[in-house]
């Protein structure tokens, strides 16, 4: 089949890590051309690394995330291109790691459908917040169209109409969603590879099944992507799993992974906290309590008892009944100068406590949540 790629990444400081480099490298076994576009400007020698797989490289502003990138991909860089001379066109991005298994596991399957369009996964029906209800849908972090879509004026429509996304929510509803309702309205034909395999797992329509099932996907179909997020924080048990299976059933380098979780995590962060970001707190703050015994206090626990990093000490501001032994009131917990706290709790809760608290301890002994900044701040102004 002749195939393109089209694979789009965002790197904040302009660098192609050594996990985007194997991935390309991998694409040109199964490609007859790669067109890289990136959503920030490359640097020199970083653009001379991409060079080796394609001469077709594109810089952007991050306008539109990876959709606005595919968006101009097609209308603009491309549009000299003759679409029709493809079998076959891929949009990949960089929110994976991989292919921990041969493209071949893949290919070999979904070459025989007789499809318009794949992906390897797909969300059932959910409700994603109190108004509004996702149809099932291909995710889009690896879409396949064929040439039959391809070169369709419904294909063309899409993209024109497709207005630039200004958040990541309107990525999912205005690109992701749309996708596969648009071109399932104008009766093309779509599978994912997990379908194909006949390999269905229990999950409940709002599971999204390359988190909570991705040591399945990795054993029972073969499935060559990791993504991201299933090795984030609250998946950190499953996390391990993960690495250890890669390493022992697949000739993938998990380093490569760990090199790039450890300079995201520490720079970069969609979660409250990175593994880095607490593992490096409680190594300055041996002595630290966790404030919060919710859900996000309770995790954040689980997970440095089993890094081995201190007791599972928790604060409330006004302790409960049943609260166990290891919770107490911030009045009756012992803080000296060098106490640490991490501040494992929700937005609203955060900016009271540190509200509470910023006068008895310095904020240098505070770990605040990632999504938090602006309280900091907030802080900085009283």
């Amino acid at each position: 089949m002749n195939r393109m790629a089209i694979f789009v990444f965002y790197d904040w400081e302009g660098y192609v890590e050594d996990y985007v480099r194997y991935l390309l490298n991998s694409l040109m076994a199964v490609t007859q051309k790669i067109v890289i576009v990136s959503n920030g400007k490359l640097r020199q020698e970083e653009r001379k690394k991409l060079a080796i797989y394609t001469p077709c490289i594109y810089e952007r502003d991050n306008r539109g995330f990876d959709a606005g990138a595919y968006k101009d991909a097609f209308l603009y860089y491309l549009r000299e291109e003759p679409l029709d001379q493809w079998d076959e066109v891929i949009l990949l991005n960089d929110t994976f790691y991989g292919p921990v298994y041969p493209w071949s596991n893949v290919f070999d399957k979904m070459d025989k459908q007789d499809v318009d369009f794949w992906g390897m996964t797909k969300q059932e029906i959910c409700r994603w917040n109190d108004n509004t209800i996702l149809p099932v849908h291909v995710q889009a972090y690896f879409l396949a169209v064929r040439k039959r879509m391809l070169c369709s004026e419904s294909f063309r429509l899409f993209w024109e109409e497709m207005e630039y996304p200004v958040s990541l929510p309107e990525t999912v509803l205005n690109f992701e969603v749309r996708f596969t309702s648009f071109f399932c309205q104008k009766k093309f034909r779509y599978t994912v590879y997990t379908d194909v395999c006949g390999v269905y797992f229990p999950a409940r329509s709002s599971d999204i099944l390359y988190i909570y099932y991705i040591m399945e996907l990795l054993s029972e179909v073969k499935m060559p992507l990791v993504k991201r997020k299933a090795l984030e924080l609250p998946n950190f048990v499953k996390a391990r799993e993960v690495f250890g299976y890669i390493s022992e059933h697949t000739d993938y380098d998990v380093d490569l992974i760990k090199r790039h979780m450890q300079r995201w995590g520490r720079n970069h962060v969609t979660q409250p906290f990175s593994y880095w970001q607490l593992d490096d707190f409680c190594r300055k703050h041996p002595d630290f309590y966790i404030y919060g015994n919710g859900k996000m206090g309770r995790l954040v626990g689980k997970y440095l008892q089993w890094r081995g990093m201190g007791s599972d000490r928790h604060i409330v501001s006004v302790k409960g009944e049943g609260e166990g032994k290891n919770v107490t009131s911030y009045k009756d917990a012992v803080i000296n100068k060098n106490t640490g706290i991490i501040l494992a709790l929700g937005k609203k809760n955060t900016a009271e406590v540190l509200a509470e608290i910023v006068s008895d301890v310095p904020l240098e002994n505070l770990l605040i949540p990632n999504y938090e900044i602006e309280v900091l701040k907030d802080v900085d102004r009283r």
